[in-house]
């Protein structure tokens, strides 16, 4: 009688590589570390892909850095390097092979680090980022103002408080992004890109005092490349006085703090006055010399002038009349001199309609001679 065999149970490559990577892939502690290690082996491949090794005292680990993730490096690589690369670990299934599949190189020690700062900086100098004749003016009056920072930090406290104390003309609109942290740059660069298509007249970008480490985003070169690519003049107000950003390099203008960003940007309400007053004395001062110039020819010309020529002085006269009536109704000191009142709100809104308010408002209301604080009691059309 012949002795069955039992059935013999095999497995390919393919099926034991194909496990081993789903197995790895599964661990949630492997698909997000940071690993620190000395570069060694390292290559760019025609693709856009990089090729290199970690490696510690004793061990090596195999990486790769995708065309994708390559074009976000701020400095180059090099051999012998120490950096901290952050990415997940599986197989290469076709040899088995455990590594590294990098997202993001930043360098370890403060030295490499100041190193690629050197090197960004010295890339976006020779790209003409910097340049003095990129700088564009800054409006004299700005009555809108984006700013970009952080809601919940002191900047954009100090912005307020500033904006309060100086001018109640104008109007400010936060575009709100992290200020430090790995997503930070990403986030302030598109929050400008934002503020730049708002329509405001000036943007802001702001942040807190803080550690080198905590300023870090605004040494990268998205948020640099954003700055610099605004249409709206820029002001930056990063860290403390002595801090200096390469996007404050690229701004069109850098202040020492936030709130000496926003004492740049938010001219005093009585400038705004004194300006349309400078104005009206201008005009009025042209006109009077226009009436002197007529009168003039007319005393220097013959009483036996024609009625063609007295006709056309007369209408002279008459235009130089309306044109100085109209500047004086133009005039917002004129028409609350006539007991008119501007009513707004603590926003800065001026109510132009009853039902803009709601019961128990408070409200601003501006005279000729001081300002009133009131409250709505009834509403009526």
């Amino acid at each position: 009688m012949q002795e069955v065999q039992p059935e013999f149970r095999y497995y390919t490559v393919g099926q034991i590589n194909s496990y081993v990577k789903e197995y790895l892939d599964e661990d949630n502690f492997l698909q997000g570390l940071w690993i620190r290690g000395e570069i060694s082996a390292y290559k760019e491949h025609s693709s856009g892909h990089i090729y290199f090794t970690l490696r510690d005292e004793q061990l090596t680990l195999r990486c790769v850095l995708f065309k994708t993730h390559a074009g976000y490096l701020e400095f180059e690589p090099k051999p012998g390097m120490d950096v901290l690369v952050w990415g997940k670990i599986s197989i290469y299934e076709r040899d088995a092979t455990c590594q590294l599949y990098a997202e993001a190189i930043i360098p370890a020690g403060l030295g490499d680090y100041h190193t690629a700062l050197e090197q960004l900086k010295n890339k976006l100098t020779a790209e003409g980022l910097f340049d003095l004749q990129r700088k564009k003016p800054l409006p004299r009056f700005a009555f809108r103002i984006a700013v970009v920072t952080s809601k919940e930090g002191a900047a954009w406290a100090d912005i307020q408080k500033v904006a309060r104390h100086r001018s109640d003309a104008v109007h400010l609109l936060l575009f709100a992004t992290q200020v430090q942290g790995e997503k930070a740059p990403t986030q302030i660069a598109q929050a400008l890109r934002l503020a730049d298509q708002s329509g405001c007249d000036l943007i802001l970008l702001a942040r807190g005092g803080g550690s080198k480490e905590d300023l870090a985003a605004f040494d990268t070169e998205a948020v640099v490349r954003a700055v610099a690519c605004c249409q709206t003049p820029v002001i930056s107000g990063i860290g403390h006085e002595t801090d200096v950003s390469l996007a404050d390099l690229a701004a069109d203008y850098r202040a020492a703090t936030p709130s000496h960003a926003a004492q740049t940007a938010i001219a005093p309400k009585q400038d705004l006055l004194d300006l349309l007053e400078g104005y009206e004395a201008f005009l009025r001062r042209k006109l009077s010399q226009a009436v002197q110039k007529e009168t003039d020819r007319l005393d220097q010309s013959s009483a036996g002038l024609d009625k063609y020529f007295i006709a056309a002085l007369t209408a002279k006269e008459n235009t130089v009349g309306k044109l100085a009536t109209q500047l004086d109704l133009l005039s917002p000191l004129k028409v609350l001199a006539r007991g008119y009142c501007v009513c707004y709100k603590d926003d800065g809104t001026v109510l132009k309609n009853a039902f803009q308010t709601d019961l128990g408002e408070e409200m601003n209301v501006q005279l000729s001679q001081g300002k009133l604080r009131c409250q709505v009691t009834e509403r009526s059309s």
